[in-house]
């Protein structure tokens, strides 16, 4: 007996097997016993044979599983997204709840927290995005090889990097804005709590700033060993005991 012989028939047994533990506990009309079912279905379906008559049948069978081999990788990007973009603000959330009052007894507003709590994140993701994907993607893929990881990286990157994060920051303050605008003419609170609006538009303008400081930061072009050198230069001419005499011959000249 051949060895794809062999694998077909332990397929079809395991599926049977499946099958009939899916059906006890289908009983109760259980989501995983569908789970299970279609597992047991999946496992007798990739045995058929490719005949012209039963590929239809095959392939539509296999549809599901296939789309749960597109989606996988997604889902792990998705996770990733969690990991890069709300662990950091859940952070510094609590670092602004609980930091300032137990250390500098100072008593934060709840305006003033969600106006540092979503700067700084905004601030930080933005920063350093790409390297909170490369850290989350090495803890949710630390069990796969390191090829498949790279691919779950290139992947990743591919989907969220610098700039789609300041894209995303800066439609989601464009949907704001919307919202904010239409609330405020109709004279609707979109929170309870006084001043939170506030907070928000501040945030939106102190990541303005941020934005436009980094994407002009070559027009702040400082070069420390060309200061040094020019510097140096001055220096020199100050403690040169003969700096008198060179000026004389400056003027007589």
């Amino acid at each position: 007996m051949s060895d794809k012989r062999k694998i077909n028939i332990f397929l079809i047994v395991f599926g049977l097997i499946i099958i009939l533990i899916s059906f006890n506990i289908n009983k109760s009309n259980s989501i995983f016993g569908y789970i299970l079912t279609y597992v047991g279905i999946f496992s007798i379906t990739v045995t058929i044979p490719d005949w012209k008559f039963l590929s239809v049948i095959k392939s539509i069978i296999l549809i599901p599983a296939g789309i749960l081999m597109i989606i996988g990788p997604l889902f792990k990007i998705f996770f990733v997204f969690i990991y890069a973009y709300l662990m950091p603000l859940a952070l510094f959330a609590l670092f602004y709840k609980y930091v300032p009052i137990y250390f500098f007894n100072l008593d934060l507003t709840y305006a003033s927290n969600v106006y540092l709590t979503l700067t700084t994140t905004f601030i930080f993701t933005t920063l350093f995005s790409e390297k909170i994907m490369i850290w989350s993607n090495k803890i949710i893929n630390n069990d796969n090889p390191e090829e498949l990881v790279n691919l779950y990286h290139n992947l990743g990157n591919h989907l969220i990097n610098k700039q789609r994060t300041r894209y995303l920051i800066f439609f989601g303050f464009f949907l704001y804005l919307i919202i904010y605008s239409i609330a405020s003419l109709n004279e609707i609170e979109l929170f309870n709590i006084e001043n939170t609006n506030v907070a928000i538009m501040q945030t939106f303008g102190t990541y303005i700033a941020f934005d436009r400081l980094i994407s002009n930061r070559a027009l702040f072009d400082f070069k420390p060993k060309t200061f040094l050198h020019k510097i140096s230069k001055i220096w020199v001419f100050d403690f040169n005991p003969n700096k008198d005499e060179i000026k004389n011959n400056n003027e007589n000249n």
